[in-house]
């Protein structure tokens, strides 16, 4: 390995001498050639994880989190216990006054547009919602992508909804469908502390 790199096994693992040459290789190999989100177990129980623009080495367990699923009171908070995120709900009247700021942790919706109560989870297989600002639908799975998440920190990405459709991916994006405009009477906000 090379020194930096010794260093930091060395410090997870307590020592470097279970790995050989033959690991370097493999990890260099690993590192020019593996997919984002790919993972690499190597000796002493460390897994190596690279990422789109760098490679993490960690004696951590990269599992995913469990499937989650809470309903969101209005006005309500709630703190999603298997990822330590926080979410916050309450309703303002719209006017010409109203300020919305441009925050990736507060969401603003038109509340009227939302008939069913908020579910707040993370992702499941097939989500798809259509993104404030494009013309069509995408899938979440291809959302993350093209924002560069890595695999191993989709899961804890909040995801918002409400009768099954996705209203806001929590500190990244609202669905163009209930976005506020000039018609909306009322404003649900929805404020996320916690993500990292």
């Amino acid at each position: 390995l090379w020194p930096h790199e010794a260093r930091k096994v060395e410090k997870l693992a307590g020592n470097v001498k279970d790995f050989e040459t033959r690991h370097a290789k493999l990890l260099v190999d690993f590192i020019e050639k593996a997919s984002p989100g790919s993972m690499i177990d190597l000796p002493k129980n460390l897994q190596g994880v690279k990422e789109y623009d760098y490679f993490i080495i960690s004696n951590d367990n990269f599992d995913e989190i469990p499937d989650y699923r809470y309903i969101l009171g209005i006005p309500g908070e709630i703190i999603i216990k298997e990822t330590g995120i926080g979410i916050k709900t309450y309703i303002k009247p719209h006017s010409d006054q109203t300020i919305i700021k441009t925050d990736p942790t507060i969401a603003y919706l038109d509340y009227d547009k939302i008939n069913a109560d908020l579910v707040i989870r993370n992702r499941r297989p097939g989500d798809r919602f259509k993104p404030l600002g494009s013309i069509g639908f995408k899938k979440l799975k291809d959302f993350f992508i093209d924002e560069k998440v890595p695999r191993r920190k989709r899961n804890h990405v909040p995801i918002v909804a409400a009768g099954g459709q996705i209203i806001w991916v929590g500190g990244m994006r609202i669905d163009d469908r209930f976005k506020v405009t000039g018609e909306t009477k009322r404003i649900l906000v929805l404020v996320m502390e916690g993500l990292h």
